[in-house]
């Protein structure tokens, strides 16, 4: 937790701060979604197993809404996905994270934002749940004095769509692309021969400008020892991401053995953590990236 501003910012209260979409993917029950959704944050958790996503919301005490897969238009629904679970600003995709397509509607290029805000024409949704078109021109652009309403994605902000529509948009391989990306045990958690997979498929759905909280564990490769979790070395960490146009920095490395499962202890005597954050450039005009001055 004690990288969350790194990838966050304050959060919403201390000082003000806009909300973010989140994407935290292999969630299973991670508590980690409620601290998220606690700071205002939208948060998509995705996993395979139904049985992590009901408990997670009912051990919490959180009343959910589960939409089955046939509930969606069968076109743009991923056969991957079962069901989408939500409750309040946290939703968990019951399915296969491959399977749900990378194409998020994409965010403009920066100098396009600050004359139409982020998402060009968005829908609103009225008191009885219609969308409402709204014209780009009804959108505060970037510089304008009403970009914290008009962008904060937190439920019942002006120029939001409910959270579960968005939910819903964005496990049928549509809906926003995400600000963040939360990644505390899921690539450590990857099948080697699925890093590269896994990899593109976070960076597809992060939008530009967009970053990525990423904590590795690596130990001696030699030592026999049978993941997960998995040996993710620094270098292996920064191809990963790097290859795919992102910046990668190093926040922190701490020992970790004492967490580590009794039958990995057996065989090392040492495992360091380490917190990245991946940034995701901007896209700017035909000239190629650039990558902004953080505003944490």
């Amino acid at each position: 937790m004690k990288h969350k501003n790194s990838l966050l910012g304050e959060g919403v209260t201390s000082p003000p701060e806009l909300s973010k979409r989140v994407f935290v993917p292999l969630c299973g029950k991670a508590v980690d979604m409620l601290w998220l959704a606690s700071c205002g944050h939208r948060v998509y958790g995705v996993d395979l197993s139904g049985v992590a996503a009901r408990d997670f919301f009912d051990e919490a005490g959180l009343p959910r809404t589960t939409t089955p897969a046939d509930a969606m238009v069968a076109e743009r629904w991923s056969a991957g996905v079962k069901r989408v679970h939500t409750s309040g600003n946290i939703a968990i995709v019951e399915g296969d994270l491959f399977s749900i397509r990378p194409d998020p509607d994409p965010r403009p290029d920066e100098d396009d934002a600050r004359s139409y805000g982020w998402f060009g024409v968005m829908p609103r949704v009225d008191s009885g749940g219609s969308i409402i078109a709204r014209s780009s021109s009804n959108i505060a652009n970037e510089d304008g004095p009403d970009t914290s309403s008009a962008l904060d994605a937190r439920v019942g902000a002006q120029g939001s769509i409910s959270f579960r529509e968005e939910a819903l948009r964005f496990a049928s391989g549509g809906g926003p692309a995400m600000d963040a990306v939360w990644d505390r045990g899921a690539l450590v958690a990857v099948e080697p021969s699925l890093r590269d997979r896994y990899a593109s498929a976070l960076v597809a759905r992060l939008a530009p400008g967009g970053r990525m909280l990423v904590v590795s564990l690596s130990y001696d490769p030699n030592a026999g020892c049978a993941g997960p979790p998995h040996n993710v070395p620094h270098e292996e960490l920064v191809r990963l991401y790097e290859s795919r146009g992102c910046e990668v920095t190093l926040l922190g490395s701490e020992e970790v053995i004492e967490s580590a499962p009794p039958r990995m202890r057996e065989k090392i005597s040492s495992m360091t953590e380490s917190a990245y954050l991946v940034r995701k450039p901007h896209r700017r005009g035909k000239g190629g990236f650039h990558l902004p001055r953080p505003r944490l």
